[in-house]
């Protein structure tokens, strides 16, 4: 199965040299134009070498702001317009600035050069500022570009958070199935920490004071693992929590009950030629969306590539269907495999 959290990584990593190429170039023309060389690069023009510029610094600004899905982020619709009204307002300074003869005469060696670099960080540091402060609510704000800026910027944080709680929803439910919190509440987040390396000391206190309100609240012992899950999600991304999960298997998994029903059933079925049909019959049932689905097609070819025997092998399949489905569903799927064989009586009657 390809790994949806590598793929993305790999998009995210051509986007990026995507958009550092343009800036390259963009300023590779700005100096040679300036230095007055021929063959200088003329399809990028300075106004837009500075929204380039300046898209990058959006571009930047947004992938540091959602760590679990950079590039969703980006390609939201209001990340795009995040980034495009930057870009906008970049190409409008450049105008100003061009039209204006703001440079000196005397730097006209180094003028364009000059304009564009002043169009694009300049109007990333005007749009942030503020021309003074007061006090609210007991917050400060700050009064100037930088409130328009941080409105747009919060709409952009609520529109991406509404385009990702289902994704978010569908990943915590397909990893965090079957985790009992008080077995993965202190294993976990550190085993994470330790995959990531580079995790700062503020986001491991800040994980400890999440982790420490979970366990005090008045909650679901499933709602505190999903909650787990997602505070980790927010600091190591999908990849990162899926392995680290898959990692640790029963150190932090609960207890598997399986009802007289499903014992039964289980006695009825072989891994090598049901386990296909039997993960499948759960995953209709339970109207199981494609992220679950990659989840347990990941967990069933795990468990084949195991050298155990073919019952030892069904048990740990019938443990990962009832963490992640249920005894209901489980037990209605193995209704598939119950009916005993007929067999037909022999020819001849009463001898």
């Amino acid at each position: 199965m390809p790994d949806a959290g590598a793929a993305t990584d790999r998009v995210l990593l051509v986007l990026i040299a995507l958009i550092l190429g343009l800036a390259e170039a963009a300023l590779q023309s700005t100096l040679s134009a300036s230095a007055g060389l021929p063959h200088a690069i003329t399809w990028a023009g300075p106004m837009v070498q500075a929204a380039a510029l300046a898209s990058l610094v959006g571009f930047a600004e947004l992938i540091s702001r959602y760590k679990d899905a950079p590039l969703t982020a980006v390609l939201t619709p209001a990340g795009l317009v995040y980034i495009l009204v930057q870009a906008s307002a970049a190409s409008a300074v450049y105008q100003l600035i061009h039209n204006g003869n703001v440079v000196a005469a005397d730097g006209a060696k180094n003028r364009a050069l000059t304009e564009v670099l002043t169009a694009a960080f300049g109007t990333a540091a005007f749009l942030r500022s503020a021309f003074f402060t007061v006090r609210m609510d007991g917050k400060d704000i700050g009064l100037g570009p930088a409130l328009l800026w941080q409105t747009l910027l919060d709409a952009t944080d609520r529109a991406v958070d509404r385009a990702r709680a289902a994704p978010r929803s569908d990943i915590i439910r397909a990893i965090m199935a079957g985790i009992d919190f008080d077995r993965a509440a202190a294993a976990l987040p550190e085993f994470c920490f330790h995959l990531m390396q580079n995790v700062s000391s503020d986001e491991r206190k800040s994980m400890a004071t999440q982790v420490a309100e979970l366990r005090a609240a008045d909650m679901d012992p499933l709602a505190k693992t999903f909650n787990l899950g997602l505070n980790l999600l927010n600091v190591v991304g999908e990849r990162v929590l899926r392995e680290a999960v898959w990692a640790l298997g029963a150190q932090i998994k609960g207890p598997a009950s399986a009802s007289i029903a499903v014992i039964a059933g289980l006695r009825r079925v072989s891994f090598a030629s049901d386990a296909g049909t039997l993960a499948q019959a759960c995953l209709t049932i339970s109207a199981s969306n494609a992220m679950q689905r990659d989840e347990l097609d990941r967990r069933v070819q795990a468990i084949a590539k195991t050298s155990l025997k073919d019952d030892e092998k069904l048990l740990l399949l019938a443990i990962e269907l009832l963490n992640l489905f249920g005894d209901g569903v489980v037990s209605a799927a193995l209704k598939f495999f119950s009916t005993p064989a007929v067999v037909a009586a022999p020819a001849g009657g009463h001898g």
